[in-house]
């Protein structure tokens, strides 16, 4: 049986259905063949185009990192460090107050969109208890303005 072709929802290549839904999840093929170093995080005008992302979503991890393109690396990757899940916290929730979806800051933070929403319902209560975290989201917002 030959199997069917649709469009990539990042790309829009024509793949197969298993591709599609591998590169739709996470990863797209066309962008697998950018090296994976920091050289990506250079700009926020670069990492939109890489990720396939919000250019506002973009600079905003770029603002919580400083614009330290290796402290965005660590943003963007898979440690669990306290300091860097608060400072994805919140960029999540600065993003959500600047209303956008759950997939396009997953998009842009290389995370899942389930994982953003848990760390939205987490952020909600923490901007609420903890004055740190909630100086740390208003100097995002404000910068953002």
């Amino acid at each position: 049986m030959v199997e069917r072709k649709q469009y990539c929802r990042q790309c829009e290549a024509r793949v197969t259905l298993t591709e599609a839904s591998r590169c739709a999840s996470r990863f797209c093929k066309v962008k697998q063949d950018w090296p994976v170093t920091s050289a990506r995080y250079t700009s926020p005008e670069l990492l939109a185009v890489v990720a396939n992302a919000e250019l506002v979503i973009c600079r905003l991890i770029f603002r919580a990192a400083d614009g330290n393109s290796d402290k965005v690396a660590a943003i963007r990757g898979s440690s669990t460090a306290r300091g860097l899940c608060d400072i994805r916290m919140a960029i999540i929730h600065e993003a959500k107050r600047l209303e956008y979806s759950y997939h396009k800051i997953a998009r842009a933070m290389n995370r899942a969109h389930p994982t953003v929403m848990h760390g939205h319902r987490i952020s909600r209560r923490l901007y609420v208890d903890d004055a740190d975290f909630r100086a740390r989201c208003d100097a995002l917002s404000v910068e953002a303005a």
